[in-house]
């Protein structure tokens, strides 16, 4: 279907979450190590 469109290149782009940053330092310590995780799980 995309290829009708003219749409050669398609890719599908996984996008990592870090909630909570602005909610004081352990909080944004805890979303940014689950973040990192995330981002080591993608790239395994």
């Amino acid at each position: 279907m995309f290829g009708y469109l003219g749409i050669t290149d398609v890719r599908f782009v996984r996008f990592v979450r870090a909630e909570g940053v602005a909610m004081g330092d352990a909080k944004k310590a805890e979303a940014l190590g689950e973040a990192a995780n995330s981002i080591a799980k993608l790239a395994a």
